[in-house]
């Protein structure tokens, strides 16, 4: 199988590969995912790797490389791609469901101000 890094750390030895199949993605867990003496890799690197199916998805085995930076734009084409949802905006309300208003200085006394939550809001 072959595939795109899209996302890596050199610390922990670990990646994620986009597949040419455009199936699941594959995961490097660890060190010894990858082939010995292979030089390092970077998002975007074209890299070969056996695929190995498991209960928790696919794992690869054997990863080395093939072409250096082979699509560096692809993480921010695929971010692109993405539908956008609307983010909810927040709004406080009273424990009793009216709009809250913030007291003055003056009405704030230990245990007179009723609890307030925050509650999520598509309006």
């Amino acid at each position: 199988m072959r595939g795109v890094i899209i996302w890596y750390s050199e610390q922990d030895q670990r990646a994620v590969i986009w597949c040419e199949d455009s199936a699941d993605l594959a995961i490097a867990t660890d060190a010894s995912a990858w082939r010995k003496g292979d030089a390092p890799v970077e998002i975007g690197d074209y890299v070969g790797f056996t695929s190995v199916i498991t209960n928790s998805g696919r794992r690869c085995d054997d990863i080395h490389l093939i072409q250096s930076q082979v699509a560096p734009e692809l993480v921010q084409r695929l971010r692109q791609s993405l539908p956008q949802a609307p983010r909810p905006t927040m709004k406080v309300v009273s424990s009793q469901g009216r709009p809250a208003h913030a007291p003055r200085p003056a009405q704030i006394r230990h245990g007179s101000i009723p609890l307030l939550h925050l509650a999520a809001s598509q309006d």
